[in-house]
């Protein structure tokens, strides 16, 4: 469609009205001839018949100048429309009579405005008052074209439009003008007396245009509302046609819906109903597709943790394909959120790929942090008179070892003694423990897979028991209470040896002495118990068998009760050695490797532990050296025997 302009010329104005400029050339005649210019604009009255035929009378009112400018009857057979020529201007469209079958006529045309009035009855008259507004309604660009004569003489004048081109004839006042390119016409017109005169009027032609729309950046997936603006301001139905037509869900609309997976430009061509056409394209890029791996995790070794991605720029329902590399620890590497075990810091990284092939990438590091520190179970005496520590096992695929530790002489400095393995008992025995001599502390920790180390657990610190002599057969227990566990009660155990210890009374958790009153005469030996709150079973269960060192014979070891030293009054009730009452010297004393002992006469003797049990035996000479690197460290006492009397002296191993 074409929308047109018009500069119409006069010799005598140089005015501009309505987009017009008038030229008038007159030449010197007995008539006085004036010649100007217009444009009518079409306009369409359309006609709705009810009934079989009827005839109507209508006119045309120029609201301004308050008169008639068209007037017709016309007898309707059918429904009709009747194209009609109106300059710019204020109108009312009149009915006058008859129609009685006919509904209301309307009038369309973009020139046409009737809105919002509509029909109205105004002085006794059905009246639609509309405005012509100077617009091309029809494809082909078609106008009148007026020429409007001042003549003052008689017959009448001959017109002679130049050039002739898309005039419907160039011989008459108001020919009509098909315009497809800018044009000026020149308009003359002559009198009989052969006076002329002539007018020109420029026109120019407007392409049909439109426009698809600016270019757009958009995730992938999306589904996009495309649109369209054209210049095409007639009644007809414009035909649409977008290429490809690849992801719409039609080809043929204004607005189709596109679903986009891949760059692509789409080109839309309209088509006005008289067959003029016009191309636009648009471009739709696909937006970089986005993943984001979050924040990085932490862990404990052999712990898992929820790996997720988060997906930006795409918005489709076709699925994604998901990779994370290493697969090391994973329980599936082709899914958006899988499970982490973690034995060393790792990385991993997620490619996405979309179904049209672009990808995106992130990382999120797995970070090893160190494990809780644990906690021990008890710690107590085992029968190789050693200091044990027990705990419960903790089940983790990330543990290494259990480090132990045990408080130096220093408050709460702590050196490492030892460690056991993960896939050992979880027992450790303080070999260089001398339990006889004072209480230890004790804490551990975990060293994980990684080689990271927990913090140190909380103390566990053991019994000390010691005894001194009351009145008549009193004996004082006195000991240092264990710690790492609220006690409830301590079991007192008596013996004449340390291989029959009894059960003979308890006191409450709170006390720190007791006095046995019925101790008979002779050897006594005194042993404490607690008993743990909770289930030590290092092995799973609660008792443990336990081949002896010593006595090569297998025992029950329980380790759901702690048992301090073994306290005993057995030196103290032994004679000193008569007869001769030979001196005896035993250096060095404390000692590591070689005791030397130098006693005058003959004798046997035997190194003893506190527990009463030799181990060590031989026969005295003067000067004897015996080796006792291989005893462990503690207090020992030897026994020398000449003939029926016996001498005891106490050495220290270290």
């Amino acid at each position: 469609m074409l929308i047109l302009s018009s500069i119409i010329t006069t010799v005598y104005s140089n005015t501009v009205l309505n987009n017009q400029k008038q030229h008038l050339k007159q030449t010197t005649c007995v008539d006085n001839l004036n010649l100007s210019t217009n444009i009518a604009y079409p306009i369409k009255i359309s006609f709705m018949l009810l009934g079989e035929s009827d005839n109507i009378e209508m006119s045309i009112v120029d609201e301004l100048a308050g008169k008639e400018v068209s007037h017709f009857t016309k007898h309707l057979v059918a429904s009709t429309d009747t194209l009609i020529y109106m300059n710019e201007g204020k109108y009312s469209l009149v009915w006058v009579s008859g129609g009685f079958s006919v509904k209301p006529p309307y009038l369309s045309g973009s020139s046409v405005n009737t809105s919002p009035v509509g029909w109205i009855y105004d002085n006794n008259q059905h009246k639609l008052p509309f405005k012509i507004f100077g617009k091309i309604d029809n494809c082909e660009n078609r106008v009148k074209i007026n020429a409007v004569a001042s003549y003052s003489g008689t017959g009448n004048l001959k017109y002679k439009w130049t050039p002739s081109t898309g005039l419907s004839t160039d011989t008459i006042a108001s020919p009509i003008a098909i315009v497809t390119s800018n044009i000026t016409y020149s308009v003359t017109a002559t009198s009989l007396n052969g006076c002329t005169a002539t007018s020109d009027i420029s026109m120019s032609p407007t392409a049909l245009i439109v426009n698809a729309g600016d270019d757009q950046s958009v995730k992938g997936g999306t589904s996009i509302q495309l649109s369209s603006t054209s210049n095409y301001t007639g009644t007809g139905i414009l035909k649409y046609k977008w290429t490809p037509a690849t992801g719409l869900n039609n080809d043929a609309i204004a607005n189709p819906t596109g679903t986009v997976r891949n760059d692509i430009t789409y080109t839309l061509t309209i088509t006005s109903p008289c067959g003029q056409t016009a191309s636009d394209d648009i471009k739709l890029s696909l937006a970089q597709l986005s993943v984001d791996a979050g924040a990085d995790k932490t862990v404990i070794c052999g712990g898992t943790t929820q790996l997720s991605c988060t997906i930006s720029n795409y918005v489709g329902t076709d699925a994604l394909k998901y990779k994370w590399t290493p697969s090391t620890g994973l329980n599936n590497d082709s899914i958006s959120n899988p499970t982490a075990t973690a034995i060393n810091n790792i990385s991993y990284t997620v490619t996405v790929t979309a179904l049209n092939g672009s990808t995106s990438s992130d990382s999120v590091k797995v970070i090893i942090i160190p494990m809780d520190k644990p906690e021990i179970g008890i710690v107590g005496v085992s029968n190789l008179n050693k200091n044990r520590i027990a705990w419960n096992k903790v089940s983790s695929k990330g543990i290494a070892a259990y480090n132990i530790y045990k408080e130096t002489n220093v408050t709460d400095i702590y050196e490492k003694i030892g460690s056991v393995s993960y896939d050992s008992l979880s027992v450790f025995t303080d070999n260089q423990s001398a339990i006889n001599v004072k209480s230890n502390k004790y804490k551990m920790s975990i060293v994980d897979k990684s080689g990271l180390e927990s913090p140190l657990s909380n103390p566990h610190k053991t019994m000390h028991l010691s005894i001194n002599k009351g009145q008549d057969n009193t004996w004082n227990l006195i000991w240092e209470p264990y710690e790492g566990f609220t006690v409830s009660t301590y079991n007192i155990y008596r013996g004449t040896n340390s291989n029959n210890l009894n059960f003979i009374d308890a006191t409450s958790g709170s006390s720190s002495q007791y006095s046995d009153i019925s101790a008979s005469g002779g050897d006594v030996y005194y042993q404490l118990e607690v008993i743990s709150p909770t289930l030590i079973s290092p092995t799973k269960v609660s008792t443990s068998m336990q081949k002896s060192k010593e006595s090569g014979t297998t025992t029950m070891v329980s380790y759901n009760s702690s048992r301090s030293n073994i306290a005993t009054n057995f030196v103290s009730g032994v004679n000193e050695l008569t007869g001769d009452n030979k001196q005896i010297n035993i250096y060095p004393n404390p000692v590591k490797d070689q005791l030397r002992i130098n006693f005058e006469g003959g004798s046997t003797f035997e190194i003893l532990n506190l527990m009463g049990q030799v181990v060590y035996n031989g026969d005295l000479i003067k000067n004897t050296i015996v080796q006792i690197s291989s005893l462990s460290s503690g207090v020992y006492m030897i026994k020398f025997k000449t003939g029926e009397t016996f001498e005891y002296r106490k050495i220290i191993k270290e």
